[in-house]
């Protein structure tokens, strides 16, 4: 009597699809695709705090999360660090199940993607699982300190001038600090403490203020139609 065929089975949680030996190609060397982009990526290496601000699809973000994954794997430093405010544009989530990280993922998800790209996803779920990126909410930042590190603070167009006052405070030794965001998508009522910072800080030593403008955008050309449109 023929033996009857086992079937695979997947174990709980795990897709057998994920399994599979990843295939990733380290991306080429960082490279600024315009002179605003430049002036960042410039800043970036150069100064302590760094602030870019302006138009949507200019690369801000991209070459914040790409040069903060770029020194990791090089050594240079012991982790990145990930903040933004947890404010919804417009549209309701309601109640995220899991722990703080799960409850912050979708708002990373951009960020997360960067540093697939640059860093390949298991390396980069390493990272993430141990720690080496590490998200930090506004709401749990005090009584923190942060060192030997690149600290990205996304969308900060979404803070007030007390976050913003207590997100730099908490900012020790061997630090480099990338503050993206656009003012002109604020989704909070009164003054950002993005504009304020800009306000108080540009100019001072260690401190890079770059701004991009609708000539910046690489997303697309429609993309910068689209912007274009929504000014008329």
């Amino acid at each position: 009597m023929a033996k009857p065929k086992l079937k695979r089975v997947q174990p709980p949680g795990i897709h057998l699809a994920d399994t599979k030996p990843e295939r990733w190609t380290p991306p080429p060397p960082l490279k600024p695709l315009t002179r605003a982009q430049g002036l960042f990526l410039s800043s970036l290496r150069t100064n302590t705090l760094s602030i870019a601000v302006g138009s949507a699809g200019t690369g801000k973000t991209l070459l914040a999360a790409a040069f903060a994954a770029d020194r990791l794997q090089a050594g240079d430093i012991d982790k990145i660090i990930l903040t933004r405010p947890i404010v919804e544009s417009e549209e309701h989530l309601g109640f995220l199940p899991g722990g703080v990280n799960e409850k912050v993922l979708p708002y990373i998800l951009p960020v997360r993607s960067i540093f697939y790209e640059r860093m390949g996803k298991s390396f980069t779920d390493y990272c993430l699982k141990t720690e080496k990126i590490e998200v930090v909410p506004l709401a749990y930042m005090r009584g923190h300190t942060f060192k030997d590190s690149v600290v990205l603070f996304d969308e900060a167009q979404n803070c007030t001038p007390k976050q913003m006052l207590l997100f730099l405070s908490r900012l020790g030794h061997g630090v480099t600090v990338a503050v993206t965001g656009d003012t002109r998508q604020s989704d909070i009522a009164g003054l950002s403490g993005l504009e304020d910072a800009v306000a108080r800080l540009e100019g001072l030593p260690g401190v890079g203020v770059t701004r991009f403008d609708r000539g910046d955008v690489v997303r697309s050309g429609f993309c910068q139609q689209v912007l274009d449109w929504y000014d008329d």
